[in-house]
């Protein structure tokens, strides 16, 4: 192995990484939001990586949103959600 290749290989395994992630949306940020998007967190941690990119969460009722620390932003209701395609 070559000096170079050292110091490489971290930014090849994050670059992998970060290719393969898929981006997800949570519907709803309560208790079962909350407990998807800790499966999420401890998966990361086991695997060493991440699959998935929580962008944010959607919820008729901001309240549920502000009862749990969750990784991402609430980023409006269901109802006003539109599918992009």
């Amino acid at each position: 192995m070559q000096d170079n290749d050292f110091y490489a290989r971290p930014f090849r395994l994050f670059w992998k990484q970060l290719i393969k992630m898929t981006d997800v949306i949570i519907i709803g940020a309560g208790g079962h939001g909350a407990e998807l998007d800790e499966y999420i967190a401890h998966s990361e941690k086991e695997k060493g990586g991440r699959d998935y990119n929580v962008i944010g969460f959607l919820d008729d009722n901001p309240e549920n949103y502000s009862r749990y620390k969750l990784s991402a932003p609430l980023l409006g209701s269901i109802s006003d959600h539109q599918v992009r395609t």
